[in-house]
């Protein structure tokens, strides 16, 4: 377990590390990019807003939470960031997320629920994921693992590199305004990260996944 205190880890600033992330990215708008990561859900919300439609897709899974200003030295919320929605009936249990690379992952980091720094409120006014069923399509392993409800990433540990996973929400926490599960990141890389901003909170779990 990391511990994030002030921004810092081993040293090395939070604006320092996400500058690093944002150089030399064939797709700079995607945190995994090296991966050419494609999602997709077995749904997805579509919300009538002023002016059009906001759309809750999965391809928001792998984009970047944040911006880095020019000199690199802050680091801000990125304000057109959103989750990917579920929009089937009920709380989202039984949904599923496709994540395909074209490069072989060995770890994933999931942020669960609707995070928006800007909306702190949203995350426990719409469901988040309580448990997740990861299914190695590549390598035909299940893991199963246990989301705390904390806005923070959860990373878990594969036991074999694979280039195709699929999740499934098991069960939820439920939403005390909205039913919609939702998840805010799903993040493939080659070995746990040692540092995530998580919003509230210090510590990033490394998951307990349990095969079986």
């Amino acid at each position: 377990m990391k511990k994030l205190v002030c921004g810092m880890v081993m040293g090395l600033s939070l604006v320092t590390m996400v500058a690093a992330q944002h150089r030399g990215r064939d797709n700079p708008d995607f945190l995994a990019a090296e991966f050419n990561p494609k999602y997709t859900a077995s749904s997805i919300m579509l919300e009538e807003v002023s002016g059009g439609v906001r759309i809750y897709a999965a391809q928001n899974l792998g984009r970047y939470l944040y911006s880095v200003a020019d000199d690199a030295t802050q680091l801000m919320w990125n304000q057109e960031h959103l989750p990917w929605m579920e929009g089937a009936a009920g709380n989202g249990v039984g949904q599923t997320i496709t994540l395909s690379c074209d490069k072989s992952f060995s770890s994933l980091s999931i942020l669960n629920g609707y995070v928006d720094l800007a909306n702190p409120a949203a995350f426990r006014e719409n469901s988040r994921a309580k448990s997740i069923r990861i299914e190695d399509l590549d390598n035909g392993l299940v893991y199963q693992l246990d989301l705390a409800d904390e806005i923070a990433f959860t990373g878990i540990q594969l036991e074999l590199p694979t280039c195709n996973v699929l999740l499934r929400i098991a069960s939820v926490y439920e939403g005390s305004v909205y039913q919609d599960a939702c998840v805010s990141a799903l993040i493939p890389e080659d070995a746990p990260s040692t540092f995530y901003f998580q919003g509230q909170g210090d510590s990033r779990a490394v998951g307990v996944g349990r095969r079986f």
